[in-house]
């Protein structure tokens, strides 16, 4: 992913913020990370996400956007992921085995399927925050822009 794949609102200052998670991305893909830089990279995570969406919380409050609640539920959930992930990748620990996996695995070994290690921490963050840059910019984003445009331009 790079700044000319990456979803835009058209508001320059959410955009912006847009950008520095791209490269707040970029640094966890990065292969020889040492621990002192993910703990750095996880706290700019979360800075992120304090600042961008109190930010963009105003704005939503400020044009009356109806669906400023769910919007912030959203950011809610972006801060608990953020925050497991981060445990984990801190910790270095893998994913702990739900049930779900548990299943899988048994019955592979019924099978004779050979095992695949779950992903690392690492791995489920950078996918975690790849997911959130197109679904919630696109998406969820894009709505309250067309709110904005429809009502306040």
């Amino acid at each position: 992913m790079n700044d000319n794949t990456l979803p835009l609102t058209g508001i320059e200052s959410i955009d912006s913020d847009h950008r520095g998670l791209l490269e707040t991305l970029r640094r966890l893909q990065t292969e020889h990370c040492s621990q002192d830089e993910l703990r750095h990279t996880w706290q700019q995570l979360r800075q992120y996400a304090d600042e961008h969406f109190a930010r963009e919380e105003q704005v939503l409050l400020a044009c009356a956007y109806p669906q400023l609640e769910y919007h912030k539920t959203m950011h809610g959930v972006f801060r608990d992921k953020i925050d497991s992930l981060g445990i984990a990748l801190l910790e270095g620990k893998d994913r702990p085995e739900n049930e779900t996996d548990r299943m899988i695995r048994e019955a592979k070994e019924e099978l004779g399927k050979p095992q695949v290690a779950p992903a690392s921490p690492r791995v489920m963050m950078v996918a975690f925050l790849v997911q959130w840059l197109f679904q919630h910019i696109n998406g969820h984003d894009r709505e309250y822009v067309g709110h904005l445009k429809k009502n306040y331009a």
